[in-house]
């Protein structure tokens, strides 16, 4: 019986197997499917005579963004004593990583909010340290640089506001986007354009 049970677990494992692998290649051939034309994609073919006689189904990226970036918010406080970085945006942050970051994102041609307040259902409110609005998706993404991962109450904290994030249904690598540093592996900068070219690029 021992036996039977274990050729009988070894089948349904590989058979399972199969079926999964299967339902993924098809997911994948929709992914490629959706990346190779959206709607946006129609609408620009058109050329810029035939846009202006019509109004398109769904608001543009373009559109959407431009909305989002001009929305005005309040981010977090600098006191006096917090160090000054300024980006190349102009912008005041809070340390030498995030203006490396933030030039990145610059360089890049990627827009983002920094330190845009998001509030979650329990009313409690979080600062990201940047925001973006993604090209496909439409959605807002989240990105969480945690510089000091070697201080022991630092980390611990950093892990709950992950938890956090979680539990209000957003999840790393889907709308957010983490990196970490400590005093001897410091910000590798390949690894946030990479970060970029997976998560931000459409």
């Amino acid at each position: 019986m021992y036996i039977a049970k274990n050729l009988t677990m070894k089948k349904y494992v590989k058979d399972l197997e199969k079926a999964i692998n299967k339902r993924l290649k098809i997911l994948d051939t929709l992914k490629q499917l959706y990346r190779s034309e959206t709607i946006d994609d129609v609408y620009y073919g058109l050329g810029e005579v035939r846009q202006a006689l019509i109004k398109p189904i769904s608001p543009t990226y373009e559109t959407l963004l431009e909305n989002w970036l001009s929305t005005p918010y309040t981010g977090l406080h600098f006191k006096n004593e917090d160090s000054m970085f300024v980006t190349k945006k102009g912008e005041r942050v809070r340390s030498k990583s995030e203006k490396i970051l933030a030039d990145t994102f610059f360089d890049m041609r990627i827009p983002y909010k920094y330190e845009c307040p998001v509030e979650f259902s329990d009313g409690s409110v979080f600062y990201p340290d940047f925001t973006f609005l993604h090209p496909k998706t439409r959605q807002e993404i989240y990105w969480e640089h945690m510089g000091m991962m070697d201080d022991k109450k630092y980390a611990e904290k950093a892990m709950l506001k992950i938890q956090k994030y979680e539990f209000n249904g957003i999840s790393q690598r889907d709308r957010l986007i983490i990196t970490q540093e400590t005093k001897d592996i410091p910000l590798n900068i390949k690894f946030v354009k990479l970060m970029i070219k997976n998560y931000l690029r459409s």
